[in-house]
């Protein structure tokens, strides 16, 4: 979203790239060298919705809900598009969803162990 290429800064998760072809996408829109470099740092924590999930998991939180959204709730303030919930077969694809989800909510609650006695 901090892209000044308009098509850029509505594309997301293409900070998950590898590195090159990531500085090249940018590049080929226009970006200017500062932004670019700026923007190799996000390219840096590379998250995805699977690590964030095994994050979780590692961490033994459990997903109570999750929402995910084809169009983030808040480009309607921002670029003035209605939002929409992801297909369900699209939120559901490991790795392809990376790039077409623009953003997810979960609601976590951290794992109890129960004891059987």
């Amino acid at each position: 979203q901090t892209c000044e290429s308009k098509w850029l800064s509505k594309l997301p998760y293409f900070h998950i790239l590898p590195r090159g072809m990531y500085k090249n996408v940018l590049k080929a829109f226009g970006e200017k060298e500062g932004n670019v470099e700026s923007l190799l740092e996000i390219h840096e924590t590379r998250i995805t919705i699977e690590r964030f999930e095994r994050i979780l998991a590692t961490e033994r939180y459990q997903v109570l809900k999750n929402t995910f959204y084809a169009i983030n709730p808040n480009y309607e303030v921002k670029f003035k598009l209605k939002p929409r919930k992801q297909w369900p077969v699209v939120a559901k694809t490991p790795l392809v969803r990376n790039f077409l989800i623009t953003t997810c909510y979960y609601l976590i609650s951290k794992q109890t162990t129960t004891h059987a006695y």
